[in-house]
């Protein structure tokens, strides 16, 4: 009799370890999970938040055709205040709208900045409200 309850013992026992392990191998993969979709959700906001700041300021150069032709021959030094940007809202504004800044500007150096250099505009092309500049009304 005694040994009929060591058995069953034993089996009670070995159903509890497995139940044990079943259930943190579905904690641990839950969470695994969780956290990779959370990660996941992070970096994709940082890269639309990025994408907005970059669609916000290609709208803003293409519709101030003065801002356009400024930002046509200072390219490179854009691209530098961008990292500066971004350097800065680091120690300042937290992550998001570093890792925002940072995406815009990778954007903006890879895709945009050729594209500003590669149309030719002249300064006397350049129009405020309808007048070239350069003309003299004396």
């Amino acid at each position: 009799m005694k040994n009929r309850n060591t058995v069953s013992a034993r089996k009670e026992l070995k159903a509890r370890r497995a139940k044990a392990a079943l259930l943190t191998r579905s904690i641990i993969t839950g969470v695994l999970i969780f956290s990779c979709l959370s990660f996941g959700a992070v970096l994709g906001m940082y890269f639309v938040l990025g994408m907005v700041t970059l669609t916000g300021l290609i709208l803003v150069v293409e519709s101030i055709p003065m801002v356009k032709f400024l930002f046509k021959k200072f390219s490179r030094v854009i691209d530098i205040l961008i990292l500066l940007g971004s350097i800065l809202a680091v120690m300042y504004y937290g992550v998001t709208v570093a890792a925002s800044l940072t995406i815009a500007g990778i954007g903006y150096s890879l895709w945009y900045a050729p594209y500003l250099r590669s149309i030719d505009m002249d300064v006397s092309v350049v129009k405020y409200r309808g007048i070239p500049y350069g003309v003299s009304f004396s």
